[in-house]
């Protein structure tokens, strides 16, 4: 009499219906995103604009006993400085454009890094909640009612 074979063992998803789950999502173009993620990036921005626009009081400085304070505009790097004693004098560090182009270049760098990992959070989200009603699908027995 031969032995009594042993029933299959379940199969846990693997990488195979991994990739399986993640071809059938809906792809979404690059450009694209979601409410939510517009909604953040405002307020990232807001708080860009706002670090952009903020103007810096430095401790005084003394030349000649003469007490001046330094103001600058811009962040991370400074496109206006201002020398206030009585009257108020420009003075050029860096070249303003330079100065802008980098600071427009960490934002938009820094708005893309975020929306990216926004967008990335949600799709991997929607993977969990298909993969969690896949098991759900794959526990009940034939003949029973699927609960939703």
């Amino acid at each position: 009499m031969d032995p009594p074979t042993p029933p299959p063992a379940r199969k846990r998803p693997g990488l195979a219906e991994s990739l399986e789950l993640r071809r059938n999502l809906e792809r979404r173009p690059w450009y694209r995103f979601h409410l939510s993620t517009g909604i953040i990036l405002f307020v990232a921005l807001a708080a860009l604009v706002q670090t952009n626009a903020m103007h810096v009081v430095n401790s005084p400085i003394y030349v000649s006993l003469k007490e001046y304070y330094v103001y600058g505009a811009g962040w991370p790097q400074k496109t206006e400085h201002y020398l206030n004693h009585g009257g108020v004098k420009k003075l050029t560090l860096v070249h303003p454009v330079l100065a802008g182009a980098v600071n427009l270049g960490v934002a938009l760098a820094f708005l893309f890094m975020l929306a990216r990992a926004c967008e990335w959070w949600i799709a991997w989200r929607a993977r969990e909640q298909q993969r969690a009603a896949a098991r759900a699908k794959a526990r009940t027995k034939p003949g029973e009612p699927q609960t939703s």
